[in-house]
């Protein structure tokens, strides 16, 4: 029996070697997984804000559209108003002429023209 009690011993002595580097690459494993996670988080947090983000360029990209609408509503209201100014300068003029024809036709009356 005393033959067994050295094999047993470092039986033993392996079986703790063991134990200890199993535990150690366990705590090693979750130490890396735990290290994992938070970086998994961070990643997760940044993508949150990158999706954000790209909401907000969509919402500006539709509000460009509208007022960039807008204005081309804008520039057809300024064409119609520069084609009204246009057409009364013309009007005034003719109008001008007319009064002066006019005063013309009453002055040749009064002097006796064949008007």
């Amino acid at each position: 029996m005393d033959n067994l009690t050295p094999n047993f011993s470092g039986l033993v002595t392996l079986g703790v070697f063991v134990l200890g580097g199993w535990i150690a690459i366990r705590n090693g494993i979750n130490l890396r997984f735990s290290e994992l996670e938070a970086k998994q988080a961070r990643l997760d947090e940044r993508m949150s804000h990158v999706e954000e983000f790209a909401r907000s360029a969509s919402d500006l990209g539709s509000q460009l559209s509208a007022l960039s609408a807008k204005l081309d509503d804008l520039r057809a209201d300024v064409t119609k108003h520069n084609n009204v100014i246009e057409r009364t300068y013309r009007l005034e003029t003719r109008m001008d002429a007319a009064i002066q024809d006019i005063e013309d036709i009453k002055d040749d009356r009064r002097i006796g023209g064949t008007r």
